[in-house]
């Protein structure tokens, strides 16, 4: 996926390294993309922390994830298959939404947010979120 990722979109640096510690020096990073990763990590607030301390003063983030309508029942969150069809990390938007805010950001936008959809007997939506690292004068 990486590959292909580099291919198509070769104007960058692509990198492949755990989310919740991520392989990059403090405040060095533009933009940080994301699609359906940071579901797969069970602590979703350390992956946005470290977002948070490689971006730059100003640098954003756009963010497309899975959410759950309510808390997952143990049963689907200890379900491999679950974790491999990208909803058995999904935590509810608002403890999502406060894990970004915890880091840092700044009133995060959500711009899009799909209707509810059923899978594996949970109720999910898709989301995407932006924000940004305050600038050196904002905080």
């Amino acid at each position: 996926m990486l590959a292909r990722a580099a291919s198509e979109a070769p104007v960058g640096r692509w990198l492949r390294c755990e989310l919740g510690e991520l392989c990059l020096a403090d405040a060095s990073v533009d933009l940080v993309i994301s699609s359906c990763s940071i579901n797969h990590v069970p602590d979703k607030a350390a992956v946005y922390r470290e977002i948070y301390r490689v971006l730059r003063p100003g640098g954003r983030f756009v963010v497309a994830d899975i959410v759950a309508e309510e808390e997952l029942p143990e049963a689907v969150r200890a379900d491999p298959a679950a974790w491999a069809a990208c909803y058995g990390g999904a935590v509810p938007e608002p403890r999502y939404l406060a894990a970004i805010e915890g880091a840092g950001f700044q009133a995060p936008q959500t711009v899009r947010r799909s209707t509810p959809y059923q899978r594996g007997g949970v109720l999910l939506r898709s989301i995407t979120i932006r924000g940004r690292r305050p600038g050196a004068e904002e905080r």
